[in-house]
């Protein structure tokens, strides 16, 4: 399946974003989203990234070389890592 596709298959529109959120998108790389995601889900999503980066220690992130940062956590391949990152 193409991007394309997969996206209007999920119900993205060329409308879905506003003309301000694909400027940022453009220009950073990301958007944030507002209620997207329940309170209940941040909260089972925030409590198992400090699970995991507490258990994997300093190895946390090392998929990302070169992009560790001193006090950012940082860990990859999340959808691997738990049912709760599943929305994401």
């Amino acid at each position: 399946m193409k991007t394309a596709e997969a996206l209007t298959a999920l119900g993205v529109a060329p409308d879905t974003l506003t003309e301000e959120e694909k400027s940022q998108l453009d220009e950073r790389g990301y958007v944030y989203l507002h209620n997207v995601l329940t309170p209940g889900q941040l909260e089972a999503i925030r409590k198992r990234f400090d699970e995991i980066e507490a258990s994997e220690g300093d190895e946390a992130g090392e998929e990302m070389a070169g992009t560790k940062e001193v006090g950012i956590g940082r860990l990859a391949n999340l959808v691997e890592k738990g049912e709760e990152f599943a929305p994401c």
